[in-house]
């Protein structure tokens, strides 16, 4: 028994063409995909991120309000890319999320550590103490929303070079 096969080197090499295509425009366009959808997302924090009336920030974090502090970063190699969504203000992105005082993790009142009692600019009196504030985890939501719109734009861009080559 013979097999009898027969290769249309003009069909392989245009097939090739094609592959070489796709692989050099694949990754540029699911990057530039992918970028897109993550500066959405830091844009989605800034919208839904609840804005304080003074804009003050603890020790070590950025001054302003929080939902200046988002940004992304992007770094990278030769295996792939990273894209990262941070804020200059982490503690103050953490007590909104976790609540403070009596509404947060400690669960008890804030009271002053080195003073008698506690006073901040535009309160009418010291105070001895105060409740806390609420949390409000306002990241999650977006977070939830972003990876599938994310992993869809990926996916779309990518079908859409191989589409097109």
């Amino acid at each position: 028994m013979f097999i009898n096969v027969k290769v249309n080197a003009s069909g392989v090499k245009q097939a090739l063409e094609r592959l070489l295509l796709i692989r050099a425009e694949l990754f540029p366009a699911v990057e530039r995909a992918a970028i897109s959808a993550v500066q959405e997302t830091v844009d989605d924090l800034k919208a839904f991120t609840p804005v304080g009336e003074r804009g003050i920030s603890p020790p070590g974090d950025a001054q302003g309000h929080l939902a200046d502090s988002f940004y992304m970063t992007s770094g990278g190699g030769d295996n792939g890319f990273r894209l990262t969504v941070q804020t200059t203000q982490p503690r103050k992105l953490d007590y909104v999320r976790h609540g403070t005082g009596v509404y947060g993790p400690v669960g008890v009142r804030i009271t002053p550590v080195r003073a008698k009692a506690l006073y901040w600019e535009g309160a009418a009196h010291t105070v001895p103490s105060v409740a806390g504030q609420h949390a409000n985890d306002f990241v999650t939501p977006v977070l939830e929303e972003a990876v599938p719109r994310i992993m869809s734009r990926v996916e779309q861009a990518a079908l859409a070079v191989i589409e097109g080559a």
